[in-house]
């Protein structure tokens, strides 16, 4: 028997479908809002009457129906949180859905996680990272960012994201005293910071490196009285032997060799150098002084330039320039040299007695400025005139 279907129906047909399906759609919908709301009202109850363990459940099996949701996340966060399990509370919080607008303080939460209790230091940079991709004016994740280089001694990095900051005007107090020191400047407590991150990652270069700085910086090796403390830390000269290429510590050898006046060993140690250096300062004064030692003043002016456009507040490229020109009788030029680096060493001893970054006054802004001025650095200048406005 042969059916035929009218035209009519063969339009029906698909009107019906597709009712039915919206149909079906709506009543999932509805079905799954309404366990959502019997979910939320469970967890509530057991969050009041502070049922850890039974709320971990109840969120967790929410959760494996809804993870779009931050609802059962956070609340799986906070059971492992009272339960004293850092590592769960962070697995729970990394889960939480970035369009959710809970998700950023649930994010800087997790980064406070991962850099302190946790000890992982570099997921914390990864969090703070997906922080200001969602929200750029987060202060605290700049902030957290910041010390990370600070006290890795990642100095490029830092620059950039201090800058980055000041663009969005999310900048803390201390990060202009990080940037006057951009180049020179090593925390007291990088010993402290990266043998705890050794911990966690006891292979890491620039742990062991920035850790082994402040030993050298403060002599504590050689102090008969703390040397013992240090044993495990190589000399200079041993770190230079495991790490030939590490900017930090051909750095930090080559003030040593410039002071010393070896214009073959500070040769050699800019040979050793990779492409990292051309954004250094350091490098770029190394070089300039072997130009200026060989009688090419020309060359070593154009280096210490080089030197400055990427520090332009480092009092020693001042006092190099400063004296090219007075060997070359450059009145007018060594006249504004010598004011520049008159402020600039001023500043620098400013830096030394601070307590700390959040303390610095009224002249140690009034003296940042100048420079920021004097070298046209309109971004931190501005910066500064906005917050001397609030002392």
């Amino acid at each position: 028997m042969r059916i035929t279907i009218s035209k009519w129906q063969r339009y029906l047909i698909p009107v019906i479908v597709i009712g039915l399906v919206t149909v079906g759609v709506w009543y999932l919908r509805q079905s799954k809002s309404a366990a959502r709301e019997v979910a939320a009202r469970e967890c509530r109850e057991l969050r009041t009457a502070k049922q850890w363990k039974r709320l971990a459940e109840v969120a967790r099996r929410w959760s494996e129906w809804d993870a779009e949701r931050a609802d059962p996340w956070l609340y799986q966060a906070e059971a492992s949180e009272e339960a004293g399990d850092a590592a769960k509370t962070a697995e729970y919080l990394s889960h939480v859905p970035e369009k959710d607008p809970r998700a950023v303080m649930a994010f800087v939460h997790l980064a406070t996680l991962q850099f302190e209790a946790l000890n992982r230091p570099r997921d914390g940079v990864m969090t703070c990272e997906r922080i200001l991709r969602i929200d750029p004016r987060v202060t605290q994740a700049h902030s957290q960012l910041i010390f990370y280089t600070l006290s890795t001694l990642q100095r490029q990095a830092m620059i950039r994201l201090i800058r980055d900051a000041i663009r969005v005007h999310r900048e803390s107090p201390e990060s202009y005293v990080f940037l006057a020191g951009a180049h020179w400047l090593y925390p007291a407590n990088l010993y402290r910071l990266n043998t705890h991150w050794l911990k966690s990652d006891p292979g890491s270069e620039m742990h062991q490196v920035a850790r082994a700085m402040q030993v050298y910086t403060s002599n504590a090796k050689t102090n008969p009285e703390r040397a013992s403390d240090f044993e495990d830390v190589p000399t200079a000269e041993e770190l230079l032997k495991q790490y030939p290429h590490n900017t930090e510590v051909l750095a930090y050898h080559l003030e040593n060799q410039i002071e010393d006046g070896d214009l073959d060993a500070v040769r050699k140690l800019l040979d050793a150098g990779d492409s990292t250096t051309l954004s250094d300062a350091r490098f770029w004064r190394a070089k300039a002084w072997i130009q200026d030692t060989n009688g090419e003043s020309d060359l070593a002016e154009s280096s210490l330039k080089r030197a400055l456009e990427i520090d332009p507040y480092w009092w020693k490229l001042h006092f190099q320039l400063m004296e090219i020109y007075r060997r070359q009788q450059r009145s007018e030029e060594f006249a504004r040299m010598s004011e520049i680096y008159e402020k600039s060493k001023r500043l620098s001893k400013i830096i030394t007695t601070l307590d700390d970054g959040k303390s610095a006054g009224t002249e140690f802004y009034e003296l940042f400025e100048f420079l920021a001025d004097a070298f046209g650095d309109q971004l931190v200048a501005k910066a500064l005139r906005f917050r001397q406005q609030g002392l």
